[in-house]
């Protein structure tokens, strides 16, 4: 039923939005005002991930879509091309005229294919530049903007403080532009909470200067990752981790702890004090007993979504399970004595209302000091280095070295022989002209799929094997030729020439 399921997207997508920023209520809109709308996801919005993850809707629709179903008036410029990561200097011209004499800006953008994708890595954790360049333009122009933000994970807002309204709508799906208009109206108030801290800069996070330098990237902050990290250390962020707005406001009473058999029962009571129907989040977090064993100041054990309608009261019960508090040391689950402080949180830093209660264990911990000495302070956990870390983890790190003989699970990037690059830098240059070849096609249907598929492939490519694009080419690579030029890599031109150009067998099929 493809109507239902399109109506479950909606559903989703308006659960999932989170209102990140309204300085004095600037939103919900009001639907008599004209509007000036910039940006190319207006009417382009990315409504998926990319890579392997791309699919075609039955239906797709846009904010523009919705725009003009609802028949309001508005003056738009796209700005910037959605597709690219530079500026366009006749699109930025264009929309920063439109908006010279305006009051309020509607901005939508946020992250394309082209910045973030399955396969690679971002560079950045900024917005394009195409993007920053109009917001830092708006800015100085002391215009009210609305930031509508489409993309899979966070952005670094650099003139966050000139930003009036920020709504993270994510990947919405199908039915995006609809749960974007009906938010951005009024229709219905956001009710999405953060699932990721928002740092201020991709630099705040430990040991960020390593990310991606070596073949395999080390967790040597250990448990203190995402916000375990940042509500631990007191690190300031942008927006910590389960934050979100409301156009309504909540309050919180009757906080009690129940123990049930092997679980333990959270019960409050929330009431909606505003004049709209609305969704709040009840997150509950446990703060464990404080020991010599270094353990984040709070992690989150469970969650419920209650509706509430004008003024009304409601129980929310969260069940966490016993299990759940255990923690995991010298390889086995155990369960701490002592006070455990269970947290009604607005967010991670946040905390409305708390109990203690006291649980008693016959678990025995076997005390691991170097592990507690160098994480407990946020001096000696953010400067581990490699011998330390071997130290604490018991085991040498394995950070592979690709050396001849490269086999066919090597990454074709990591080929360092003359050949071997010769092999390399032509595949790259191959798929750079299937990516031009597809933005110079006809104007179908299926060119922007086409372009945001070459764009992906082109940067995975140095990422890959012979072996995966043998498996992924649908036959344009045979494994034949993957031996072929795997041979050559290794600097037997010849001999991989000889299998490439012949129906020479490259392996025997077992009897």
């Amino acid at each position: 039923d493809f109507e239902l399921n399109s109506k479950l997207t909606y559903e989703i997508s308006l659960d999932s939005a989170v209102l990140l920023k309204n300085d004095n209520n600037l939103l919900p809109l009001n639907k008599k005002n004209k509007d000036v709308i910039i940006g190319d996801l207006f009417s382009d919005m990315r409504y998926q991930g990319a890579g392997s993850s791309l699919i075609r809707p039955y239906k797709l629709v846009t904010p523009k879509n919705a725009f003009d179903n609802a028949n309001i008036e508005y003056i738009y410029a796209r700005g910037y091309d959605a597709n690219s990561l530079d500026l366009n200097p006749d699109l930025a011209k264009e929309a920063l005229e439109l908006t010279k004499d305006c009051d309020t800006i509607l901005f939508f953008g946020g992250l394309s294919e082209n910045a973030e994708s399955e396969g690679f890595d971002r560079d950045s954790m900024k917005l394009p530049i195409n993007q920053e360049y109009l917001l830092n333009e708006f800015v100085k122009q002391n215009k009210k903007i609305v930031f509508v933000f489409y993309g899979g994970s966070p952005v670094e807002i650099p003139v966050f403080d000139g930003i009036n309204s920020i709504l993270a709508m994510y990947l919405p799906g199908q039915e995006g532009g609809n749960s974007t208009f009906d938010l951005l109206f009024g229709n219905a108030s956001p009710s999405g909470r953060l699932a990721e801290t928002w740092p201020l800069k991709a630099s705040d996070y430990p040991y960020s200067e390593e990310f991606t330098k070596n073949a395999n990237d080390c967790y040597k902050e250990s448990i203190f990752v995402g916000y375990r990290y940042f509500t631990t250390f007191d690190v300031d962020v942008r927006f910590p981790f389960g934050y979100g707005l409301s156009y309504a406001n909540f309050s919180y009473a009757n906080l009690n702890v129940l123990q049930q058999k092997d679980q333990y029962l959270i019960k409050v009571d929330v009431t909606n004090n505003s004049d709209i129907e609305a969704s709040e989040v009840v997150q509950i977090y446990v703060s464990a007993p404080n020991t010599a064993i270094p353990k984040p100041k709070r992690e989150l054990k469970g969650f419920n979504k209650v509706s509430l309608l004008p003024h009304e009261t409601k129980e929310v019960i969260v069940s966490i399970p016993v299990e759940n508090l255990k923690i995991y040391i010298n390889d086995k689950w155990i369960l701490e004595s002592g006070d455990y402080a269970f947290q009604v949180c607005e967010n991670a830093n946040e905390v409305i209302l708390k109990k203690n209660i006291y649980i008693a264990s016959k678990d025995n911990i076997v005390d691991n000091s170097y592990y507690n000495l160098v994480y407990s302070n946020h001096e000696s956990m953010s400067s581990i280095n490699d011998e330390t870390f071997e130290k604490i983890i018991g085991r040498k790190l394995n950070n592979p070295e690709f050396t001849k003989p490269y086999t066919l699970n090597t990454p074709i990037g990591q080929f360092r022989t003359i050949l071997g690059k010769f092999l390399f830098k032509t595949i790259i240059l191959g798929s750079r002209f299937v990516l031009w070849k597809s933005k110079r096609g006809k104007e179908t249907e299926d060119k922007k799929t086409k372009i945001k598929n070459a764009y992906f492939a082109m940067k995975l490519m140095p990422y890959l094997s012979f072996r995966a694009m043998s498996f992924t080419s649908e036959g344009m690579l045979s494994y034949r030729m993957a031996m072929g030029l795997l041979d050559i890599a290794n600097g037997h031109l010849f001999k991989g020439l000889w299998k490439i150009v012949t129906k020479e067998k490259c392996f025997k099929l077992p009897k």
